[in-house]
This record gives structure tokens, sequence and C-alpha cells, in this order.
């Protein structure tokens, strides 16, 4: 005599989507136990994380605060008015690559103003021919 749950499982269809009993996962039971630890984070959070910290810079004999990332630019700018080669060429590839992205980013703003424009029109046209048909 077989057990009712043993009845079902002889009558499941094992195959795509349709894991076997045995190998399901089990209700409130993780997938991944060992999974990520709550509050790690990854290389980018952490680099970002440490340049917005300020420090202390002196200038022209007075000390101010800055961001790290502010102050690793200013460095950079500094050495390459020195004529430090590699940072002059780490510097001009920094340039080339922020430079097209805000030229992009302007180009596409006017293009999706034009679109929202006749896009408007063709409401207002619409809606025009509504109140005609109706007055």
């Amino acid at each position: 005599m077989k057990a009712m749950t043993d009845d079902r499982e002889d009558d499941y269809a094992v195959g795509y989507g349709k894991p076997p009993a045995h190998s399901r996962f089990r209700k409130g039971q993780s997938g991944n136990p060992a999974g990520r630890r709550r509050g790690s984070r990854n290389l980018m959070v952490l680099l970002k994380e440490e340049l917005d910290k300020s420090v202390a810079v002196r200038e022209g004999g007075k000390v101010r605060r800055v961001r790290k990332r502010d102050a690793l630019i200013a460095s950079m700018v500094n050495k390459a008015l020195q004529g430090e080669p590699r940072t002059t060429n780490l510097l001009m590839t920094f340039m080339q690559r922020a430079e097209p992205t805000a030229a992009q980013a302007s180009a596409g703003e006017q293009s999706v103003e034009a679109d929202d424009q006749k896009i408007i029109a063709a409401f207002l046209a619409t809606q025009r021919e509504d109140d005609a048909q109706e007055g």
C-alpha cells in the first residue's frame, strides 16, 4: 500500500522547468545559503566612499578641507603642468572620455525636446478635432 505522497510523485512528470521533488528548493530555505554577506560592498562602492571623504590641503599657506577626489584631480593637473608625461597622457585620456559624453548629453536633450514638441502638437491637433466634432 502506497502513501498519498508517493502517488503524487509517481504522477509528477519530470522535465524542463519541473525538477525532481527531491532536488527542489525547500520552503523557507535559501537557494544560496553562503550568499553575499549583508552589508558587504563591492570595489566601486568602497572607492566612491573613500573619494568622498575630505582631507586637509595646504594651498598658498592656508589649510582648507576638500574632498579626496578634488585633491586627486588638482594633484594630477599640477603634475601634468610640471611636465610629467604619464600624468599628462592620463589627464588627456580622462578629458577625451568626459567631453564627448557632455556633448552627447546636450544633443540628446535637444532632440528629446524636439520630439516632445511634435508629440504635443499632434495631441493638441487631435483635441481640436474632437472639440470641433462635438460642437
